[in-house]
């Protein structure tokens, strides 16, 4: 079933939210911040493995508020679990503004570029039957945005500009909740390195 763009944008505004809420407790909070970030995803794992048997009114609102309609069957909370847990793998491995930032470009691109391209894209990506370039475009400018409050522009910019490109990529296999924080993580460490 295909989801409503009202739902999708709801999704895309709540999945901001998580990723700016996931940053502000590591900044708050430090090494603290990822026993609690750590803690909250071991009980989001069990709570989705127990979702379809004991259905807690709380979690149930957010799953079927939230979730996409394919993944609450097999995998309810998918998205927010992946998010979570590779964020918490950049904030254990890199500098944590380099994994603010990489986490702040899956937080407002993927959000932005969902949003304005389902409202305003015309122009498909070459690459993509469904993602749109002006949605891509909007996901790039705001992702910038984001990750320079954490990183000089110039590299927000370059890691922006190819994790957004990576995320316009339409694949079955790799999520992007994965691939966007992770692909901007390897290039900002990559520019670090080199420059």
């Amino acid at each position: 079933m295909k989801e409503t763009h009202e739902f999708e944008v709801k999704r895309k505004v709540f999945h901001m939210i998580f990723g700016v809420s996931i940053i502000a407790v590591m900044y708050l909070f430090k090494d603290m911040g990822q026993l609690f970030l750590l803690t909250f995803l071991a009980m989001c794992m069990v709570v989705s493995h127990l979702y379809n048997k004991i259905r807690l009114p709380i979690v149930r609102y957010f799953i079927e508020g939230f979730g996409r309609r394919a993944e609450t069957d097999s995998f309810p909370g998918k998205g927010g679990i992946l998010f979570l847990a590779t964020a918490l793998v950049l904030f254990t491995i890199m500098p944590i503004e380099y994994a603010a930032a990489s986490v702040m470009i899956l937080a407002l691109g993927d959000t932005f570029a969902n949003i304005v391209g389902r409202l305003f894209g015309k122009t498909y990506m070459p690459f993509s039957e469904e993602k749109k370039l002006e949605g891509t475009m909007a996901g790039i400018i705001a992702a910038t945005i984001g990750a320079s409050i954490f990183v000089p522009v110039l590299m927000a910019f370059i890691a922006s500009f190819i994790a957004m490109l990576v995320e316009s990529v339409d694949t079955n296999w790799l999520d992007d909740n994965i691939t966007v924080p992770l692909v901007a993580a390897i290039v900002l460490s990559l520019i670090r390195y080199l420059f």
